[in-house]
């Protein structure tokens, strides 16, 4: 059985990357979150991206507080390169829900629903099918191209 040239080049980047190690780890945890806690699973997506845009754009702190600049901005540029269009647009926008369930605890997702559809509150619906879902999409590539730089992002579901 031969072993593929992505899982070893993902071997020797985890090896010798912590940063992008931490990322595929809350990648994970994003996905195992999705199904039942979309707003928390939002949040680790993100997380995702920005772990990764800083390994490209390093962040600069405040010299008093030490909070880091230009969070949202580095996060948006990061999504320009992933994804484009309508998609770059609506994830760039998903910051806004992501610091509404850090900072005030607001679900936007199925989760008032103990995390199954509600097909009468398109407000979920179009979280979970629009945020989440490009989240998840610009995540994987950052990762993606973190792991096998220059080639395609393989289908989510080959077939």
């Amino acid at each position: 059985m031969e072993v593929p040239q992505a899982v070893i080049n993902a071997h020797l980047v985890l090896d010798s990357d912590s940063a992008v190690g931490d990322a595929l780890l809350m990648y994970h945890q994003a996905v195992l979150l999705r199904k039942r806690h979309p707003s928390i699973a939002l949040v680790a997506f993100i997380s995702v991206i920005e772990t990764l845009a800083q390994i490209d754009e390093k962040p600069t702190s405040c010299p008093t507080c030490k909070h880091i600049d230009g969070s949202t901005h580095r996060f948006k540029r990061a999504v320009a390169r992933v994804l484009q269009g309508d998609a770059a647009k609506l994830l760039s926008d998903a910051y806004t829900p992501r610091s509404e369930t850090v900072h005030r605890g607001v679900l936007h997702g199925s989760e008032h629903d103990g995390g199954e559809p509600n097909f009468e509150d398109a407000s979920s619906l179009m979280f979970e099918g629009g945020e989440l879902h490009y989240a998840d999409d610009a995540a994987r590539a950052m990762l993606w191209e973190c792991i096998a730089p220059g080639t395609p992002v393989p289908p989510l579901f080959p077939g």
